[in-house]
C-alpha cells in the first residue's frame, strides 16, 4: 500500500505529495455526534435500505450473480440485527453513545454506516456552504484568466 495524506488535519504525511484521502476521526471525541447523526438520517428518510427478501424471492438468475444480486440483502439483513442488539445509552455528560446488548454479537456494520453518515453529514454539508458561500464574481474574473496547465 502507498502512502496516504488526511484531508481534514495538518499532519504530515511520510512522503509528500500523497494522495489526500483518509479522513482523520478520533471515534471517541465525535461518538455523541455520530450516533444523533445516525439517528436523525433514519427518522428523516435520509437512509434508504434494501427491502427484507426472501430465499424464494431470488431467481436462479440472482444465484448465479450472488455477490452483486444476493449479498447486498444478506449484509442489509444482518446491518438490521446488528442494529436490534443496540441500545441508546445517555451519558452523565449528556452525550449519546450505543452499547451491544449481548456482547458476543459484531457492531462493525451499524460503525461503518454510522461513521460514513457521519462523514456525510459533516464533512460534505461543509463542502457544501463553502460553494454556497463563495463570491460568483471572484469565480467570473477568474474564468477570464488563462489557463496555465493542459491537459
Amino acid at each position: 500500500m502507498g502512502c496516504w495524506d488526511t484531508m481534514n488535519t495538518d499532519n504530515q504525511p511520510e512522503i509528500k505529495g500523497s494522495e489526500k484521502c483518509l479522513f482523520d476521526m478520533k471515534a471517541q471525541h465525535f461518538q455523541s455526534k455520530v450516533v444523533t447523526d445516525f439517528i436523525d438520517s433514519v427518522e428523516g428518510g435520509k437512509l434508504k435500505l434494501l427491502e427484507k427478501k426472501q430465499d424464494s424471492d431470488f431467481t436462479h438468475k440472482d444465484n448465479q450473480n450472488i455477490d452483486l444480486k444476493v449479498l447486498p440483502y444478506i449484509q442489509t439483513d444482518l446491518l438490521f440485527e446488528e442494529i436490534a442488539n443496540l441500545k441508546l445509552k445517555h451519558m452523565t455528560n449528556g452525550a449519546l453513545s450505543v452499547e451491544k446488548v449481548v456482547k458476543k454479537f459484531d457492531k462493525d456494520r451499524f460503525s461503518a454506516l454510522s461513521y460514513l453518515i457521519f462523514y456525510i453529514t459533516e464533512y460534505c454539508s461543509a463542502i457544501k456552504s463553502i460553494k454556497t458561500n463563495v463570491n460568483i464574481s471572484s469565480l467570473t474574473s477568474l474564468a477570464r484568466k488563462p489557463k496555465l496547465y493542459s491537459h
